[in-house]
């Protein structure tokens, strides 16, 4: 017949290595089964690559945070199961205020040092269970599972004044940002779906871009 498979896991000291083994019947001229043969195959390299490829595609490149496709992904399943038991959720946008000076002033390598920098401390005020991602150029977006729309508003004015009194700190300077953000969230979640409520927040955030930036506007979505 033909070889059956199954993988293992054995541990070395604390390092864990995986195989897969292959058994196999050994037969004579006429048939007769006499014996088997077990072959293994260390897979663990091989496994090892997998997830760093999985985590790669996960990741943006250059704040380490994830990437929009991982958010979108893992947003649209926590959306899902906001809608089938009716629970709160927001999303809100996040941009770098003036973000294009910084650039200008001090060169696009402090810039990127600066997106790292506000990536960090949004890593650093975020709960384990918020989804949060680069969305593009300077834009960070969270999604906030199990929050009605003004305790976003509150975990977002905590994270604006986080990032303007934390500058970035530079062999000879310091340098400060500002943020602005856009909520958009419901008390009870229904049809609407993320592609939604990422419009809606990005739609909050430009109304904080142009009454002055540095703050968070909120949208109700479920009065929209």
């Amino acid at each position: 017949g033909k070889p059956s498979e199954t993988d293992l896991t054995m541990e070395q000291g604390e390092a864990k290595r995986y195989y897969q083994s292959r058994l196999s019947l050994v037969r004579d001229q006429q048939g007769q089964v006499l014996g088997k043969t077990i072959l293994l195959i260390d897979i663990t390299q091989q496994l090892a690559l997998l997830a760093r490829m999985r985590e790669v595609a996960a990741t943006d490149e250059l704040t380490g945070i994830a990437n929009r496709r991982h958010f979108l992904a893992m947003g649209n399943l926590e959306i899902g199961r906001a809608q089938r038991y009716g629970h709160a959720v927001s999303v809100a946008f996040l941009d770098l205020d003036l973000f294009k000076k910084i650039n200008d002033v001090y060169g696009h390598t402090v810039g990127d040092k600066m997106l790292c920098h506000v990536a960090r401390l949004c890593q650093s005020n975020v709960r384990t269970i918020d989804i949060f991602a680069r969305y593009g150029g300077e834009e960070v977006v969270l999604l906030f599972p199990e929050t009605p729309p003004h305790a976003a508003v509150h975990a977002a004015e905590r994270l604006r004044t986080t990032i303007a009194n934390t500058p970035l700190r530079l062999d000879n300077a310091e340098i400060r940002v500002t943020v602005s953000l856009g909520i958009a969230g419901t008390e009870r979640l229904g049809r609407m779906g993320l592609a939604d409520l990422v419009d809606l927040a990005d739609q909050a955030l430009a109304r904080a871009k142009a009454s002055g930036r540095n703050r968070v506007v909120m949208i109700q979505a479920s009065q929209q």
